[in-house]
C-alpha cells in the first residue's frame, strides 16, 4: 500500500508542478499580448499626429449623395443643370460626374425630382424627405 501511496504522491507532484508552469506561460502570454496593445496604441496616436502635420484632413461622417444632390436642387428654386449640379457638389463630394446622372435618375423614379428642358426641379415629394441623414449613397 505504501508503493501505491507515494506513486500517487509522485504524480500530485508532477502535476503541480505542470500546472505551475503553464501558469506561468499564460503569464509571460499576457504580458507579450499587453505589450503588443502598448506598442499598436503608440503607432496608432503617432499615425494620428503624423496625419495632423501634414494637413491630412481628419475623417469626416459622410451624408447621403443623394442628400447633397436633393439640398442642391433645393437651393435653385429655378431649376439647375447637372453640369450646374456638379459644379455645385464639387467641394462637397469628390465622386464622378457619371454618377450624379444615376442619382438624378433614382431621384426622378422616386418622384423627387422632375426634368423640364435639362433643368432639375424638386417636387412636392422631395422638398417634403429628410436630407442630411448620416451614411453612404
Amino acid at each position: 500500500m505504501n508503493g501505491a501511496l507515494e506513486i500517487l504522491n509522485s504524480r500530485f507532484e508532477t502535476a503541480t508542478r505542470r500546472k505551475a508552469a503553464a501558469e506561468e506561460a499564460i503569464r509571460a502570454a499576457q504580458a507579450e499580448l499587453a505589450e503588443a496593445i502598448r506598442q499598436c496604441e503608440i503607432w496608432s496616436a503617432a499615425i494620428k499626429l503624423e496625419s495632423r502635420e501634414l494637413g491630412v484632413p481628419p475623417k469626416k461622417q459622410s451624408v447621403k449623395t443623394s442628400h447633397l444632390v436633393l439640398d442642391a436642387i433645393r437651393a435653385r428654386p429655378d431649376g439647375i443643370t447637372a453640369l450646374g449640379l456638379f459644379g455645385n457638389l464639387n467641394g462637397a463630394w469628390n465622386g464622378k460626374k457619371t454618377y450624379i446622372y444615376s442619382i438624378l435618375k433614382r431621384l426622378r423614379d422616386r418622384g423627387m425630382v422632375e426634368v423640364l428642358d435639362d433643368k432639375y426641379f424638386i417636387t412636392e415629394k422631395g422638398r417634403n424627405n429628410k436630407s442630411s441623414e448620416e451614411g453612404e449613397d
